[in-house]
């Protein structure tokens, strides 16, 4: 079974009357370099450091390696062509793990492939290629960005226009809805506030509001007995407190 790390076999001699090359492994470290050795040396190298010649050929000098050591009597290379393709394949390979890094949903579409990504309150979406083999094309054709969720026939979608589908929207993978609404409702969180609502004609004391509707239940629990429910008539309606001071304290929250 072959070593899934091997990349290249540098035939150094043919055997005496056979057809077999006595040869040596270059393997690869990881995905930007490898490693040529022997017993007693080795030449380690990074695939970005490899420069072609004038004819596009990547020759590396595996001199270094004293191959001599261990065959005195046979003329072996000094040399060894690289193959460009094997290099380009890593190359790409490389390029296609840096697009998949921070991606939180990836999505096959239309024989294209749709990255999803999130940074700071913005969804990001950007398209590539698939080449004939089903590979990704590491090169961005087109991206947008979308700072909010829409209901398109009732579905979660965002405006795509820029991506040039066929269509204006598109509907959002269940993970990619999921991870968005957590972050436009953390930043939303982060904007909550006391709102003046009124004073009563009861008591004549004056009431606070906060400023979103919904907030997580762990919140509401820390400060609801601080709160009272005016029902949904009249100009002062639902949960308002007249003790700002003590409410702002426990959620961190400004009064406005």
């Amino acid at each position: 079974m072959a070593d899934p790390d091997e990349l290249y076999t540098i035939k150094l001699f043919r055997m005496e009357g056979s057809n077999t090359f006595d040869s040596l492994p270059v393997m690869a470290l990881d995905d930007s370099s490898f490693r040529i050795a022997t017993a007693h040396r080795e030449i380690i190298l990074r695939d970005e450091d490899l420069k072609p010649n004038e004819d596009g050929k990547y020759i590396i000098n595996i001199e270094p390696l004293d191959l001599k050591f261990y065959y005195p009597c046979v003329d072996l290379p000094k040399s060894f062509e690289m193959p460009a393709e094997i290099l380009e394949e890593r190359a790409r390979k490389r390029k296609e793990k840096a697009i998949r890094k921070d991606a939180i949903f990836t999505q096959d579409y239309k024989e294209k492939r749709l990255f999803y990504y999130i940074e700071g309150e913005k969804l990001i979406i950007k398209l590539f290629d698939i080449d004939e083999e089903g590979k990704l094309i590491p090169e961005v054709r087109r991206e947008t960005t979308a700072d909010k969720i829409e209901i398109i026939h009732n579905r979660k979608a965002v405006n795509v226009k820029k991506l040039k589908l066929g269509h204006p929207y598109l509907e959002l993978p269940g993970e990619v809805v999921q991870a968005f609404e957590k972050v436009l409702r953390d930043a939303e969180l982060r904007t909550l506030s006391l709102k003046p609502a009124g004073i009563s004609m009861l008591n004549g004391k004056k009431y606070y509001r906060l400023s979103l509707e919904n907030i997580p239940a762990g919140m509401w629990n820390q400060v609801k007995s601080y709160f009272e429910d005016f029902g949904q008539e009249g100009t002062m309606t639902g949960f308002l407190t007249c003790e700002p001071g003590k409410v702002a304290d426990i959620l961190k929250i400004p009064i406005e």
